[in-house]
């Protein structure tokens, strides 16, 4: 049960997460990183990262379905990856760009603990 409480709570995150960029990409970008999308392109490219997104999303969202299945596995693992990276290019636009918005630690903070939440789940499920 707790797979699948991970799996929805996941989805629900990255849903919101991506309609936010999808929607109004200027102000998800303002949010997190304090800054402006300066051209068409930057906000094309938030636009997708917003699209994609709502995939992860959906994919947790349909994954919560059979959480004890190899698709599940997948895609806690994945998402392990996807919630370190995050991590590590937020904090990077911080010490690295010098980018920080309201919302960036917060985001840190959640992806962190999101991350180490699939990886209690793989251990405790998988990895018996």
């Amino acid at each position: 049960m707790q797979l699948k409480t991970l799996l929805t709570l996941e989805a629900f995150i990255e849903i919101a997460a991506g309609a936010g960029a999808l929607v109004v990409p200027v102000f998800a970008v303002s949010l997190l990183l304090g800054s402006t999308l300066e051209n068409a392109a930057a906000v094309i490219v938030a636009r997708v990262t917003g699209a994609a997104l709502i995939t992860i999303g959906m994919m947790n969202w349909a994954g919560r379905g059979e959480p004890n299945g190899r698709v599940a596995k997948g895609l806690v693992a994945g998402m392990v990856f996807y919630n370190v990276a995050v991590v590590g290019l937020f904090v990077y636009a911080c010490f690295g760009a010098g980018l920080s918005g309201i919302g960036l630690w917060p985001a840190v903070v959640l992806h962190v603990g999101m991350a180490a939440w699939c990886l209690a789940s793989i251990r405790r499920r998988f990895l018996r």
